[in-house]
């Protein structure tokens, strides 16, 4: 039916909606009361409207031609098509709905819309149809990829609870708890490569990967099953730990799921390496464009900028396309029963044998970071109570002019001075530390000088009580023999 205009015998005119009044349907191109147009020449399919962007004026028109209209589909008096263009140009695919005045008309309409099928829009539904199939999640909150962003926010929360800061990281406590480092990890505490996947240093850090892992997890998962999708997980993560400890050394504290994450874009690639007849080219080309994009901004953006660590982001990727590839199965559910147990078992073993060449091939380091951490904990309370104490032992032992300024600085040295430093050579001597490690030895080397100064100071005030003119030159001798010593063993560190 027309508005009752006359119109050329060449044109057939519809009176259409773009909104449906219960809410239920919504044009991104154009809202409210609208008029479809089309010119049987063509045919040119025509729609007018108000344009719902802003700044396009009152009214706009869209034309279409019979090649630009695809999978045409009627819903009750609603009719809805993929659009090769839209009011901003051109377009893949974009969803163009509106509605008509009764469910007749929306069957009469859509008969003078192109009967063309988009294959490659087919092929994507058949292809999402399939995944659905293979089952998983009935929700993306019971997914495995939503229990791993709750495990990383549970992380965060208990690391600011112990002082790993919310905003900005406290690096000393992700130390003690769990970031993965070449010193600490290979001494023993292997367990890092895992704790370190779930740490972040603060807020931000933490909210990009979960958007990255949100991005990527959900069809990953979907896409190689929930038991290998969190394989290939765990993998790339330790993979990127490994990476990082061979990369770096003992050089960085590093933390983050950004490994673990590359692993899943990776594993995409793997997947399409070797089951590349399985997913459609539409999906393909989604993947690759979006994959690509992301894994080259933050290799660039590691690259340029200190602090990040591009080490377990490469590791990760690289573990993540070859479990990627490994694990592949089509995506035919009774391939998936029949073959996913013992895919699943190959991948145990595959990652197996990297964590265990990785323990045997990793480097080692001649100190052990808790050693170091004690050591440096002390000498840190002490060190900085001893600049003053030296500075009013100076003053004092020049203003020592008479024989009362001499009693009046031996007893403030047996009562102040020598008690420091005997507390001091207590707290080093005290501490468990393994002798054989470097921190050890310098701890050694650190209590003779020591214990050193501390004989050098009993004789100055034992000479200095018993008003021995030579006390004070004998001291300046030996106090800058220690002063050396010391000089040599902080070159050391």
């Amino acid at each position: 039916m027309s508005d009752g205009t006359p119109s050329p015998a060449s044109e057939i005119v519809r009176e259409i909606s773009f909104d449906g009044g219960d809410g239920s349907i919504r044009n991104d191109e154009f809202r409210g009361p609208g008029q479809l147009v089309i010119r049987t020449d063509g045919p040119t399919y025509i729609f007018r409207g108000e344009p719902r962007a802003l700044f396009r004026g009152k009214s706009a028109e869209l034309v279409l031609g019979a090649g630009e209209i695809a999978d045409v589909a009627v819903s009750g008096d609603r009719v809805r098509f993929r659009s090769a263009r839209s009011l901003s140009g051109p377009h893949s695919g974009k969803l163009f709905v509106f509605r008509c005045r009764d469910a007749g008309e929306a069957n009469e309409v859509a008969r003078l819309l192109p009967a063309r099928i988009d294959e490659a829009a087919a092929a994507t539904r058949d292809f999402a149809a399939r995944l659905r199939e293979l089952g998983g999640s009935s929700s993306p909150w019971l997914s495995v990829t939503a229990a791993i962003i709750a495990a990383n926010i549970i992380v965060y929360v208990a690391m600011g609870l112990l002082g790993g800061g919310w905003i900005e990281a406290n690096t000393l406590t992700f130390v003690r708890y769990g970031a993965n480092n070449g010193a600490a990890t290979t001494d023993g505490e292997w367990w890092r490569l895992l704790t370190s996947m779930f740490m972040h240093y603060g807020l931000i850090h933490l909210a990009l990967n979960m958007w990255a892992l949100l991005s990527s997890g959900l069809f990953a998962e979907r896409l190689f099953g929930r038991r290998i999708f969190a394989l290939i997980y765990l993998a790339s993560g330790l993979t990127g730990g490994l990476a990082t400890i061979f990369w770096h050394g003992d050089k960085v504290w590093s933390v983050g799921a950004s490994g673990a994450i590359f692993g899943v874009i990776g594993s995409l690639f793997g997947f399409r390496l070797r089951q590349h007849q399985s997913i459609p080219a539409s999906v393909v080309q989604s993947l690759t464009r979006s994959t690509v994009v992301f894994v080259g901004y933050n290799l660039f953006y590691g690259f340029v900028r200190t602090g990040i660590d591009n080490a377990a982001h490469l590791g990760g990727l690289a573990g993540g396309i070859l479990f990627g590839w490994l694990l592949a199965l089509p995506a035919d559910r009774s391939v998936r029963e029949r073959l996913a147990a013992s895919r699943l078992a190959l991948g145990a073993g595959v990652l197996a044998a990297i964590v265990a060449g990785g323990v045997v091939l990793a480097p080692r380091f001649d100190y052990r970071v808790r050693d170091a951490l004690a050591f440096s904990e002390a000498n840190q309370e002490f060190g900085d109570r001893e600049a003053p104490l030296l500075k009013q032992n100076s003053e004092g032992l020049a203003q020592a002019d008479s024989p009362a300024k001499e009693e009046a600085h031996s007893a403030w040295m047996r009562s102040e001075l020598i008690p420091f430093y005997e507390a001091w050579d207590h707290r080093l001597t005290a501490l468990n530390l393994a002798p054989e490690k470097a921190t050890g030895r310098t701890r050694g080397t650190l209590v003779a000088i020591l214990e050193e100064r501390l004989a050098s100071y009993r004789r100055l005030a034992a000479g200095l009580h018993a008003h021995d003119p030579q006390a004070a030159a004998q001291f300046m001798a030996e106090d800058a023999a220690v002063a050396k010593e010391i000089e040599a063993l902080a070159a050391q560190k």
